[in-house]
């Protein structure tokens, strides 16, 4: 580990002083926060950074060890058997972050000394020494134990301080009174052995959410179900940005770090700044745990303190997980389901094969049988909720449930469906965080009526011709509907009409070509439409008789 001497305290300083002398703005102390870093060894004894601790040598004749990976002390050292100029001298110190203070500490610390060699220890923010210990007029050559790392007479600690910038340990060579003695080689001369500290930071200043958050969570248009993810960029004066978290109704339900900082932001903090001062991620909820409808929510951010916190909302959110809900969906589990449905009798058997179709084509008003079946590594699933749904093939149809349903021991399900449009059908099995679902489709043809206003007439007589559609939703905008004749080449269109918001449709035509007497097959067509949930269907045919010149 290499140390070197640091100017970043002196400089958050300088910076403080000219943004005054500008006029700027700085945030104003909000109700106090603390947290605190420990060096050399956490509360359960595993090794800690010393990075914060920074060494500074006046000669090369002195020595930084850290042995603190390795389960030893943080030393420094004038080296023993050599002499030493005046007021030669190595020091470790520790600054509190830009818009902090330190309020209280507690540091594991042994001292050697020999012959006119001499200890300090200095709080930043106080003019004079808190601890010496000198051999010549003190006659102090010793504190604390190096064989009893973390006894008693190693701590020393200090609380209730204020305006306290930061800490330091020095050795030195020489008295007060004597500037230009050299200190006699001698062993040890001046060894210090640091074995654990605390530091406690007070940080007054709460986190600030910059802009808007994003993400589903934070999306009042989405009824949420599952787990949904928030978005939070944020910034800090002091420790740095430490964790988000998301209340709902007033209580806070889920909470994470937004950056870990390379493993510094994480409790305990094994530096004086350990969080980033600006950074962004993201915050999940598992909407299973809280009630269906509607809560409000609040995100929120917190520093290293844990305490101050910066916020944003409320927000008005929706929840629906205990609805037939397919979204979102999630594994764990297999879910299979099918349409039983008869074809049509081949060759000489009399009677129809039933078949397992996931996508099924059938007349208008069809009921239909639908079985299933829940699985876990093959194995079933009994006594499992399966709710079925459908959502009608238009544009913005909403979900409609068609009731729950319970596994048998086999894991196995079934139900009758009503009739209805062409629709996506859904089987699905709610978990937390989201759904096990199968999707079936169903295309249902239309159904309408046509009726002409006479079945006889001549050449250059008119026939009104109308009809009905069966059933709706009908669009705003009608449904267009063809009138076809009968070709020796096919059904060919020759007249269009849209109906009205109840299905009704008509159409007059005048026949001018015909010759003879002629017996012409009509009928109407639905084309497959997106507003209308419905595939393409024909009426009944009708037959007109047309008598020429």
């Amino acid at each position: 580990m290499s140390f070197t001497a640091s100017t970043r305290h002196l400089a958050a300083v300088a910076a403080v002083a000219a943004s005054a002398a500008l006029g700027a703005t700085v945030p104003a102390p909000a109700d106090a926060g603390v947290y605190t870093a420990y060096h050399c060894r956490t509360p359960t004894g595993a090794a800690a950074s010393v990075t914060d601790w920074v060494a500074v040598k006046r000669t090369t004749l002195n020595q930084i060890v850290n042995s603190c990976p390795s389960g030893g002390p943080l030393s420094m050292r004038l080296r023993p058997n050599v002499v030493h100029p005046p007021y030669d001298s190595v020091r470790i110190h520790v600054h509190a972050p830009a818009y902090t203070d330190i309020r209280a500490y507690s540091i594991y610390r042994s001292v050697r000394l020999g012959s006119r060699y001499n200890f300090w220890r200095f709080e930043y923010g106080r003019s004079d020494p808190v601890e010496t210990c000198h051999t010549t007029g003190s006659s102090c050559s010793s504190l604390g134990s190096h064989s009893t790392p973390f006894g008693s007479s190693n701590l020393v600690r200090a609380s209730n301080r204020s305006g306290i910038t930061g800490l330091a340990l020095h050795l030195t060579c020489g008295e007060d009174d004597t500037k230009n003695t050299s200190c006699v080689a001698t062993s040890p001369a001046a060894e210090l052995e640091m074995h654990r500290s605390e530091v406690t930071i007070f940080d007054g200043h709460p986190p600030r959410i910059e802009g808007t958050p994003t993400g589903s969570l934070v999306d009042p248009a989405t009824a949420l179900t599952g787990v949904h993810s928030a978005w939070v960029a944020a910034s800090d004066l002091g420790g740095g940005v430490y964790k988000a978290l998301v209340e709902i109704d007033g209580e806070v339900v889920s909470s994470a770090v937004l950056d870990d900082n390379g493993g510094k932001c994480v409790e305990p903090f094994t530096t004086v700044a350990p969080c980033r001062p600006s950074t962004a991620g993201a915050v999940s909820l598992d909407t299973a745990q809280l009630a269906d409808g509607p809560h409000l929510l609040r995100l929120l951010v917190t520093d290293a303190t844990g305490t101050n916190i910066g916020e944003w909302g409320p927000l008005r959110i929706n929840t629906a997980n205990n609805t037939c809900n397919p979204s979102p969906r999630i594994g764990g589990a297999r879910l299979t389901a099918a349409f039983r449905v008869k074809g049509k009798p081949k060759g000489k058997r009399k009677r129809a094969r039933t078949r397992s179709r996931s996508t099924v084509t059938v007349g208008y008003d069809r009921k239909l049988r639908l079985r299933g079946r829940l699985v876990r590594d093959g194995n079933a699933i009994p006594g499992a909720r399966v709710c079925i749904a459908s959502r009608a093939a238009r544009s913005g149809a909403s979900l409609r449930g068609h009731g729950w349903l319970t596994t048998d021991a086999e894991g196995r399900f079934s139900t009758r469906l009503p009739g209805g449009p062409s629709r996506s059908v859904y089987a699905v099995h709610r978990v937390a965080g989201g759904a096990i679902v199968d999707r079936l489709r169903v295309r249902v043809k239309a159904r309408l009526s046509l009726k002409p206003s006479r079945k006889r007439l001549r050449n250059g007589g008119r026939v009104v011709l109308s009809g009905r559609l069966a059933r709706g939703p009908i669009p705003s905008g009608g449904v267009l509907v063809q009138l076809q004749a009968r070709r020796s080449t096919g059904w060919q269109t020759f007249g269009t009409a849209r109906t009205d918001r109840r299905g009704r449709y008509e159409l007059g035509y005048r026949f001018s070509r015909t010759t003879g007497v002629q017996r012409y097959q009509m009928r109407a067509l639905v084309a497959s439409q997106s507003t209308y949930p419905y595939a393409t269907g024909a009426s009944k045919p009708i037959a007109l008789t047309v008598s020429g010149w």
